[in-house]
C-alpha cells in the first residue's frame, strides 16, 4: 500500500542520513507500510520543509510519499508531537528497538501492531518504565510479529507448560521438556515460558535472567551471528570495572 500527498501515514524516523547538500536519506517506520526508505528532499540543515518541523527519531510523525521503487521521494511530514526527551539508557534503548525494526523487518512489509508496539515502547521508556520489561515486550511483539515468537502455553507434543519442569526453546521447534536445571540461555524453566504470556509484562527478579538470555538468542540466531551496534555501545558505555565484567548488560 502507498500513501498519496492527500494522505499522511502514522510513522517514526528509524535513522536518517545526509544525502547531497540539502537533503536527507531516512528510513522510516510507517503503520500502513512498514519500514520505508526514503529521500526526503531539502530537510537537511533547516528546520525541514513539513508543516511540523524537522525529520526527528523518536517523534510521532505523519508522512506522505510519492513514487515507487526501494526509495519513494518523501512528499510531506508533520510532526504530531515532540520527540520524546530520552536520556541516558532510555535513549539507548530507543536506539536497540530502532535497530531491531532495521535489522529484522522487510521493506514495504506492513505490521501495523508491531507499529502500536513500539509507540508504547517508546511511551514506556519515556516514562522511566523498568527498562528490562520495555524491551522484553517489545522483543516479544517483534518476534510474534514476523511469526518468530517461542511457544508459551504448549510443549512440542502440545502438552500444556509445567512451572516446575525445565524446557529446551530451540527455534527449530517448540519446548521439548529436558532434565534441569538448564545450563544455557535456550534451556529455561516452565515458570519463565508462562511469565511471558501476561499483558502487560511483568518477569519476576527470579526469572529475569532466563528470560533475557533466552531473547538474547532468539535475536541472535534471526541475526545470522551478526552483532548488534547498540548492544556493543552499550558495553562500551556501561563497561564495569575489572573484577565485575562476567555481569550483563541490560539490553
Amino acid at each position: 500500500m502507498r500513501a498519496t500527498p492527500a494522505s499522511l501515514a502514522p510513522g517514526y524516523v528509524l535513522h536518517r542520513r545526509p544525502y547531497g547538500e540539502t537533503s536527507l536519506l531516512a528510513e522510516l517506520f510507517t503503520r500502513e507500510s512498514g519500514r520505508l526508505g526514503v529521500i526526503a528532499k531539502g530537510a537537511q540543515g533547516r528546520g525541514g520543509r513539513g508543516r511540523g518541523g524537522g525529520l526527528q527519531p523518536f517523534q510521532p510523525l505523519l508522512v506522505s510519499w510519492r513514487g515507487r521503487g526501494e526509495l519513494p521521494v518523501l512528499a510531506d511530514w508533520e510532526a504530531v508531537g515532540p520527540p520524546l526527551p530520552l536520556q541516558g539508557d532510555a535513549l539507548l534503548g530507543g536506539f536497540y528497538l530502532n535497530e531491531l525494526l532495521l535489522r529484522l523487518c522487510r521493506r514495504h512489509d506492513p505490521h501495523p501492531e508491531l507499529f502500536l508496539a513500539y509507540a508504547r515502547a517508546l511511551g514506556e521508556l519515556g516514562e522511566a518504565r523498568p527498562l528490562v520489561l520495555v524491551l522484553r515486550s517489545f522483543e516479544k511483539a517483534l518476534l510474534d510479529s514476523l511469526g518468530l515468537g517461542p511457544m508459551l502455553t504448549e510443549d512440542r507434543s502440545g502438552a500444556p507448560i509445567r512451572p516446575g519442569q525445565w524446557y529446551l526453546c530451540s527455534p527449530q521447534g517448540g519446548p521439548q521438556p529436558i532434565v534441569g536445571p538448564g545450563r544455557g540461555p535456550w534451556e529455561v524453566p516452565g515458570t519463565a515460558l508462562l511469565a511471558l504470556t501476561g499483558e502487560p509484562l511483568v518477569i519476576p527478579p527470579e526469572l529475569q535472567a532466563a528470560v533475557n538470555g533466552l531473547f538474547r538468542v532468539l535475536i541472535a540466531d534471526q541475526l545470522g551471528g551478526a552483532p548488534l551496534r547498540t548492544r556493543a555501545l552499550w558495553q562500551a558505555l556501561r563497561r564495569p570495572a575489572p573484577a565485575d565484567l562476567p555481569r550483563e548488560p541490560e539490553v
